[in-house]
């Protein structure tokens, strides 16, 4: 699961679609392990704040280790480990 606080920062351009665009942050960007019963298990901090960005997460899984991988892509890539 991935968790963000958006704020939209309106009213720059008075609707002019050749102005400059509306700007979107992102604050406290995480990434939430949670377990079968939905409780945190682990959770990382991607970035502080974002703006405009787009982040992907993909888990990958089970490996012969019993582990998980969670690759996160936004402006890097992000290799997490978990156990079950």
């Amino acid at each position: 699961m991935i968790g963000s606080q958006l704020s939209l920062v309106c009213g720059k351009n008075g609707g002019d679609p050749t102005g400059e665009p509306n700007v979107a942050h992102r604050y406290d960007n995480k990434i939430l392990v949670l377990n079968a019963a939905l409780q945190p298990v682990a959770t990382y901090l991607l970035a502080d704040k974002w703006e405009n960005n787009r982040l992907t997460v993909r888990l990958f899984g089970p490996r012969a280790d019993g582990r998980y991988q969670i690759v996160a892509l936004a402006d890097k890539a992000l290799v997490l480990e978990v156990n079950k």
